[in-house]
């Protein structure tokens, strides 16, 4: 009798990954889209395969780390190397299979919850309804594509996750907890939180080892040196120990705009469920779970302290994954104000709270039916806000009506009016800011760039003799399409200097857009190539630029960032009439 439950429940299993697996392919597809800045990053690639490195602008230019993606770029470049696959064509593929991965550890972690014996035989309901939640949600579909490394990055943490909470703790699982917090880093800066996190487990391993149970917990973080071995990489090949993003973006904390992105986030997907969910359960999970308090523990507090570490490991291992996603998303939301594009910088938590949801239904041990209407309740105030919004961007076809807000809330009946208004009003302000703009937006000005330009073909006759030189604000496509010639990033992301440049105190904050060249920056370099008519015009400099000239200028401004107000810029070069 329990082979044929267990058979029967093997085959509903495959029904169920079958039909998420459709599901995924249909809104990857419904939800494509290329960025202008996945190409900053195919740019770095191609300055590899040209023999430059990773660099933006070849030597004599400084080297200059604007891509933020170590992992990604390395990915990329080792598919055009072996297979000759471009990154604009790899790049969305690639997106692709790492979110079905993204997908196949959801389902695992959710299969694997210690459910209750009332839960436990509906476990294919839990998990059909758990995976719809995270196949009709606009942000995961969104970042699975893009060009950009998010669907890696996402899939990374969903895997530590796993080996944190899931996998049987010991040795083997503290090495696999270490590569993949190394891996997480290498995909993206921001992943040394959760290499913390790791050293955090691996002290929290420590009490009561000896001899050689101790030493096998200290080579479990052996993959960690990855971290310090890219690090040096690093300092000794950019000469900075961050990439130059971090000082293009990070321009003081910006809670103002954090909060409303993190509202829009939460008011868009009806969060309220899960929150009132999570928190009951925790309450609850904390009454059943017996911690030892700290303060009647015999022996005073630092061996409470010892027992509390040794008795729930598994627990605070667990509550240690938890906090390090809670710490990522307020760094997100409080410092850097969220992100430029929508949701980005939460797309990671999209599975995990449909697995929380879950877990927080477990843990309350409510009535099968109860829980139904429970997840059936998120799952349609889920739905409303994100697809209605969807419905009326979809067709936008220029750039500039997809960044004028779009109100919903006169579709919405007066109940809920008011609530709809709260998600408009955080969309108008954030898309006044330049933040948390809608994949609709990007996706057109893309289609408008690649009508705007020439082919990469074209592009490539400009030779890098003369050294060349384009100013732009948008660099990504046009970086991609003109591979020999440099291009002056006005907005910093790759450019050590405008990326340093002191910033208006009073200013109007703008979203990964407030850098600008200095006065006199772009004239001392001789800029020289402009696009006219779909067509990259060279003009002449009436005295040549030089490898020589190009080390000068940019030591001469190295020196002005350090004092401003006391050094000159240096002079403009000279160019030829017409």
């Amino acid at each position: 009798m329990n082979s044929l439950v267990q058979k029967k429940e093997a085959l509903g299993l495959v029904v169920v990954m079958a039909a998420a697996t459709m599901l995924l392919l249909v809104g990857w597809r419904l939800f494509w889209f290329m960025t202008d800045d996945a190409y900053i990053a195919f740019r770095y690639v191609s300055n590899s395969l040209l023999g430059h490195g990773y660099v933006w602008n070849p030597p004599p230019f400084q080297p200059v780390e604007g891509y933020t993606s170590f992992l990604w770029v390395v990915l990329l470049d080792g598919i055009w190397r072996l297979l000759g696959v471009e990154p604009p064509d790899s790049s969305n593929w690639l997106a692709l299979l790492f979110s079905l991965g993204t997908l196949a550890l959801t389902a695992l972690m959710m299969w694997r919850l210690a459910w209750n014996e009332r839960l436990r035989p509906w476990r294919l309901v839990w998990l059909a309804l758990g995976l719809l939640g995270l196949l009709t949600n606009r942000t995961f579909l969104t970042w699975g594509s893009s060009g950009l490394e998010t669907a890696m990055f996402n899939f990374w943490i969903a895997l530590w996750i796993w080996c944190v909470c899931f996998v049987t703790p010991g040795p083997r699982q503290l090495t696999a907890v270490s590569t993949v917090a190394a891996g997480i880093y290498l995909i993206r800066p921001d992943g040394l939180l959760y290499v913390a996190a790791t050293l955090a487990l691996l002290v929290l391993a420590w009490p009561g080892q000896r001899g050689r149970a101790l030493l096998a917990r200290l080579a479990a973080g052996a993959p960690l040196l990855m971290v310090v071995i890219h690090m040096l990489w690093r300092h000794s090949f950019y000469g900075e120990w961050l990439p130059n993003t971090f000082y293009a973006k990070s321009n003081g904390w910006w809670w103002e705009c954090g909060w409303r992105y993190a509202a829009s986030f939460f008011l868009e997907y009806g969060l309220v469920v899960w929150l009132l969910a999570a928190l009951a359960a925790l309450v609850v999970w904390a009454r059943r779970s017996g911690f030892p308090r700290l303060g009647k523990t015999e022996g005073g507090l630092f061996q409470g302290l010892e027992k509390l570490l040794t008795a729930s490991a598994p627990s605070l291992m667990r509550g240690v994954a938890v906090a390090t996603v809670l710490a990522h998303v307020l760094y997100y939301t409080l410092i850097i104000g969220g992100d430029h594009f929508e949701y980005r910088v939460y797309s990671h938590v999209v599975p995990l709270l449909w697995v929380s949801l879950l877990w927080a239904v477990n843990v309350l041990m409510v009535r099968r039916w109860t829980a139904v209407l429970a997840l059936l309740l998120a799952l349609g105030i889920s739905w409303p806000l994100p697809w209605v919004h969807w419905a009326k961007t979809c067709e936008l076809d220029r750039r500039e009506s997809t960044r004028e807000t779009t109100e919903i809330r006169h579709g919405f009946r007066f109940k809920t009016r008011h609530y709809v208004k709260l998600f408009d009003d955080c969309q108008t302000w954030l898309i006044a800011h330049f933040a948390c703009l809608r994949h609709q937006g990007h996706k057109m000005f893309l289609l408008e760039q690649l009508a705007d330009h020439p082919t990469r073909a074209e592009g490539s006759r400009i030779s890098g003799a003369g050294f060349p030189i384009m100013a732009t604000k948008t660099v990504g496509y046009t970086g991609w399409v003109l591979p020999h010639v440099c291009i002056l990033d006005q907005h910093g992301l790759n450019d050590y200097v405008i990326a340093r440049a002191p910033l208006e105190p009073q200013r109007f904050r703008i979203m990964a857009h407030e850098h600008l060249p200095p006065p006199g920056y772009e004239a001392s370099f001789g800029v020289n190539v402009v696009l006219s008519n779909r067509t990259f015009v060279v003009k002449p400099r009436a005295a040549p630029l030089t490898a020589e000239d190009i080390r000068r200028i940019e030591a001469h401004w190295f020196r002005w960032l350090q004092a401003p107000m006391n050094t000159p810029p240096p002079a403009a070069r000279p160019l030829a009439a017409g």
